[in-house]
């Protein structure tokens, strides 16, 4: 199965040596619901901006919609998202 968001071993640290995300993984299937809490500088910003393609991976694995979130997969993963994003509101 492919998994809307695949998130692997993911580290990044701010070039002031901030650490602001550490090992991180999730999974998230398509259609499924998540919450994404903490207090303010728990890494919440800086997940969502490697999910988005603005912040590249350091450490581990980002993947959307089956492709890895890379300089050169951007387009097409952003597409992707386009595509894809009001399949789970469509009525049969």
């Amino acid at each position: 199965m492919q998994h809307a968001v695949e998130i692997e071993h993911l580290s990044y640290s701010y070039p002031d040596g901030h650490k602001a995300l550490q090992d991180i993984s999730l999974r998230v299937e398509p259609c499924e619901k998540v919450a994404l809490i903490g207090p303010n500088g728990a890494g919440k910003s800086t997940l969502i901006l490697h999910l988005n393609g603005i912040f590249p991976a350091q450490t581990g694995r980002v993947r959307v919609c089956g492709m890895d979130v890379t300089e050169k997969t951007l387009g097409q993963v952003r597409a992707a998202v386009r595509d894809r994003r009001g399949e789970h509101l469509q009525v049969g």
